[in-house]
């Protein structure tokens, strides 16, 4: 998985983003708690292609807009998995 394009509708807007494996990788590896709002902004800033940008920052000024936007990015991204975990049996030598 290289590079996705994406477009968004906010607000009768569409905004269009590209997110690589290295944007992936920083926003997620970056965010926690006390800085949750800035890596979205950031995220959110690094992505959007340039044409779209200043309708952008325009939407960022709203409240958790940015986590909105980065959140929705996020979960288009991700491939979906099928995961099952299955215990192992333990004998008395483990």
């Amino acid at each position: 998985m290289s590079e996705q394009k994406y477009t968004l509708t906010i607000n009768d807007q569409e905004l269009t983003f590209v997110i690589t494996v290295e944007n992936f990788n920083y926003f997620v590896g970056g965010v926690n708690q006390k800085n949750k709002l800035s890596m979205a902004h950031n995220f959110c800033m690094q992505t959007v292609v340039e044409n779209d940008k200043d309708a952008l920052k325009a939407l960022l000024k709203l409240p958790s807009v940015s986590i909105q936007i980065a959140e929705a990015l996020i979960e288009a991204y991700v491939p979906q998995v099928n995961i099952m975990v299955k215990p192992v049996p333990t004998t008395a030598s483990n």
